[in-house]
């Protein structure tokens, strides 16, 4: 693994969504005790969004990956990745890229940016790395495998494969 360029996308929840540097899902689910109504107003989108990216106020920065469990209670959870580096053989600052993403976006926004990082991941990557160095692929989750597919084949995915279901090979 020293030749390879690691992309780890992380899972639903797995990213930190902040505004200012302040981690706004983490303040939501503490705002889930008093009243459930209002304290998912912060992290809403609007209606009819598609694949577009949203506009303020609505616009969160994917922050770093999750470190800590984190969950809604009977709704969602993520364990989070404290020991990612280190399960993954301790790859080098520049060897491994993170890709956070704003996970309450569709998934073919997401491929798009995943595909535009990975290749200038790559092509830095390349420009300074030995002659052995390999690409490879691994894309983790059923919600994934559509964006997968459009990324690693440089188009975009159909409507019903982006939706999980499978039409065809």
């Amino acid at each position: 693994m020293e030749h390879d360029l690691v992309v780890f996308v992380p899972g639903f929840l797995g990213t930190r969504l902040c505004r200012d540097g302040q981690d706004v899902w983490a303040r939501c689910s503490e705002r889930l005790l008093d009243s459930a109504s209002s304290a998912l107003t912060e992290a809403a989108l609007p209606p009819g969004l598609g694949d577009a990216l949203p506009e303020a106020p609505h616009r969160l920065d994917a922050g770093g990956l999750l470190q800590v469990p984190d969950s809604v209670p009977g709704l969602l959870s993520c364990l989070g990745y404290p020991d990612l580096r280190s399960a993954l053989g301790d790859p080098l600052d520049a060897q491994f890229v993170p890709f956070g993403y704003d996970w309450r976006l569709s998934h073919r926004l997401a491929a798009r940016q995943l595909g535009e990082r990975v290749a200038r991941e790559l092509d830095r990557w390349r420009a300074g790395a030995a002659p052995t160095t390999r690409t490879g692929r691994t894309i983790r989750g059923s919600s994934w495998s559509a964006m997968g597919r459009a990324v690693w084949s440089g188009g975009t995915t159909s409507s019903a494969r982006a939706a999980g279901k499978r039409h065809g090979p």
